[in-house]
């Protein structure tokens, strides 16, 4: 794993997983913006690096 701190102030490639409007799966909240991580990293609680994208209202997914 890539500790994340490198990434600052980088152009990076990130997995949305909870969409914007999208619903929680346990606690059943709206997520209000695109939320997701970055992959090959390493954050404090031992998960990948958490990320929001912000200001893009509608995402393209590309499916394999």
């Amino acid at each position: 794993m890539i500790n994340s701190l490198g990434f600052l102030g980088q152009k990076v490639n990130v997995v949305i997983d909870r969409p914007l409007g999208s619903k929680h799966p346990k606690h059943g909240f709206i997520y209000e913006v695109n939320y997701g991580y970055l992959p090959n990293t390493k954050s404090p609680d031992g998960e990948e690096q958490d990320v929001y994208v912000l200001g893009i209202e509608q995402m393209t997914m590309m499916i394999n």
